[in-house]
């Protein structure tokens, strides 16, 4: 007599989802932004995109500290409105950078997102609903926390295992 179906051990099938390590990670966020025509995992998104959010506040916050030292270094009696223009230089110089490093972490953020819709077997196209308001955020975080597309998707490769090959 046989064993109820109850009774047998569990048979996963092997998952062909890799896990990315922290450096892959970092490497596929910073350094290919542009290459949508992949796939990114939930764990690649999210830490990911965390980074890159963290990157973006230190940079806000760094941006503000130049622009008010600048404020704060005006002499509201001269007539010009600045006393240092060597410091409100360097402080505009400093901003344009960190503007710069801002402009870049979105674009990693969209190239992020982009490949994560490719995971869950949907077109990039959708990252054009982060445009609306509130709703498109919403179904685009939806969006983002679904499970990988474990069939064969028109966009059929990580690009941590792109690198290693």
């Amino acid at each position: 007599m046989s064993e109820p179906y109850y009774e047998h051990e569990y048979q996963s099938v092997p998952s062909q989802v890799p896990d990315s390590s922290f450096g892959q990670i970092v490497k596929e966020t910073f350094l290919k932004p542009f290459v949508w025509n992949a796939r990114s995992t939930r764990k690649t998104f999210w830490i990911g995109w965390a980074i890159s959010e963290v990157l973006m506040i230190i940079s806000a916050i760094i941006c503000f500290v130049p622009l008010a030292i600048d404020v704060t270094w005006t002499d509201h009696g001269d007539v010009t409105g600045h006393v240092n223009d060597v410091a409100s230089i360097w402080a505009w110089v400093i901003i344009a950078i960190f503007v710069l490093v801002l402009i870049y972490c979105n674009l990693c953020q969209l190239g992020l997102g982009v490949r994560r819709l490719h995971d869950t077997n949907r077109s990039g196209y959708w990252m054009w609903l982060c445009l609306i308001p509130e709703i498109g955020r919403i179904i685009l975080l939806i969006l983002m926390l679904l499970p990988t597309a474990e069939i064969p998707v028109q966009w059929n490769h990580y690009l941590s295992i792109m690198e290693t090959k």
